[in-house]
């Protein structure tokens, strides 16, 4: 059993001069920093330790409950929830986070260190958050404004109205931030075709599923006119299907999941007769990610030959996503003992990753083949679709000593030649670079550990197919 530091130096702290006093720790520290080099290169099993790093599958929340707070320089920073989620949700202590925050120094990887249902603490060495307050949106955009990605049942193409103007009403106006949300409403609109003022769909893709929490819209006008044109009653779904999204018929529902009951309007106000920006916005209360979303719009507010919108922006609430492709090394981390770590119930080891290439290959989750040493970090490939626990031997790190009350490490066997060691340099005063102390302590280390017969192993082996036996 080990011993304290207050222990070890029991029988030498009354002839240490008190000058010196301040110098035991870095001289103590020292000592074991070379003990543990030399048992280093002796592969000695006492710098043995387990590795067991914990990686888990994916998950997302999102709530409009969720606010960031920073600690500044003082404390850690915090996510929290009014909503109590986060237990729940599936979050764990030591799980990597992700936010889809606006502000690039909240997005992480964040180090959950504790959790409550209602609050995550976050690793302060991971962490610099910006405080954001509860109840932000964020907008969720196409991955560009084009008919790849925005589709209406109909839309008004070369329109020339009022006489020498040509534009394009297309339905990718709607959804562009960049466009204009005053002034004419050439390229900077959505406009049905003429005489379509009924049941008209309006189709979105985005660059991967979400979860839609609100829907902001400028209804139509063009210089403050015309606001009749603009939409009115609609219903609202959700799909992951394309063939859904690739058809516009407003007749074929296909795979689509209608999420009207979900929102807290289903009819959009007309714009005001006004020409400046009259933001809108309608709630939703879906939890189901989807990467397509419909708008079936069944009329307009009067006028006899097109129906229109002027902006139309789908918004996701404060997401926390947990990163399935990494978990993190322990601090004490010196290095794998032979080759390769393994995940904990199966029966082969992780390769390291040969090159990029071979990365790329995987873009979903899955069973990991492969693991790659980035810091602190142990990235799998691909990341893992279930919890893991990666398995392996390691050289293990002593930790620097600081207080009376820590433990010396190595269960006493080398207590007599620290002591040794820390009388030389405190009371004798000879320096702790001298080359003949450090003579002393390699020696005493060989000495001592060759009377032990625990080696670590030079390599794992390979993995073994157990079904052939």
């Amino acid at each position: 059993m080990s011993i304290m530091v207050s222990d070890l130096i029991e029988e030498i702290q009354d002839q240490i001069p008190a000058e010196r006093l301040p110098g035991l720790f870095p001289a103590l520290n020292r000592a074991i920093k070379t003990i543990a080099k030399k048992l280093y290169i002796l592969e000695s099993d006492l710098l043995l330790g387990e590795l067991s790093v914990p990686i888990f599958a994916s998950i997302d929340y999102a709530a409009a409950t969720i606010g960031l707070l920073s600690g500044g320089n003082e404390t850690s920073d915090t996510i929290t929830d009014s909503a109590d989620g986060f237990v729940t949700a599936g979050f764990q202590v030591g799980m990597p986070i992700g936010m889809n925050s606006a502000l690039s120094g909240n997005l992480g990887p964040h180090r959950i260190s504790s959790l409550v249902a209602g609050t995550i603490t976050l690793d302060a060495r991971e962490s610099r958050l910006t405080t954001e307050a509860e109840g932000v949106y964020h907008a969720v955009y196409p991955p560009a404004y084009s008919s790849t990605y925005v589709k209406a049942t109909t839309y008004l193409a070369g329109d020339t109205v009022p006489p020498g103007i040509d534009f394009t009403s297309a339905p990718w106006n709607a959804t562009n931030p960049s466009t204009s949300l005053t002034g004419a409403a050439g390229n900077a609109a959505w406009k049905s075709a003429f005489f379509q003022v009924t049941n008209q769909c309006f189709h979105i893709k985005l660059s991967e599923a979400a979860v839609i929490a609100r829907i902001y819209y400028e209804n139509y006008h063009s210089s403050g006119a015309n606001t009749n044109y603009g939409v009115k009653n609609f219903s609202f779904w959700g799909s992951n299907t394309e063939a859904d999204f690739l058809d516009t018929a407003y007749a074929n529902d296909g795979t689509w999941v209608e999420l009207t009951a979900d929102l807290s309007a289903s009819q959009f106000d007309e714009h005001a007769a006004a020409d400046a920006a009259d933001p809108k916005y309608i709630t939703s209360s879906n939890v189901t990610n989807y990467l397509y979303y419909r708008f079936k719009i069944a009329d307009n507010w009067g006028y006899a030959a097109n129906m229109a919108i002027r902006r139309l922006v789908l918004l996701e609430a404060a997401t926390i996503t947990s990163i399935a492709d990494f978990g993190y090394m322990p601090d004490d981390f010196w290095g794998f003992v032979g080759e390769e770590p393994y995940i904990y119930g199966y029966k082969w080891p992780l390769k390291p990753l040969p090159d990029q290439a071979t990365a790329l290959l995987y873009t979903s989750p899955g069973t990991p083949n492969y693991y790659k040493l980035k810091n602190n970090r142990l990235y799998v490939y691909p990341g893992t679709s279930t919890d893991i626990i990666i398995k392996g031997d390691y050289w293990k790190k002593p930790p620097a000593l600081s207080t009376m009350n820590d433990y010396v490490p190595w269960n006493e066997q080398f207590d007599d030649v620290i002591s040794e060691y820390l009388s030389k340099v405190l009371i004798a005063g000879v320096a702790s670079s001298d080359a003949a102390l450090h003579e002393f302590l390699n020696e005493s280390v060989s000495l001592i550990t060759s009377k032990r017969s625990g080696k670590a192993p030079v390599k794992m082996p390979g993995g073994i197919n157990y079904d052939l036996y």
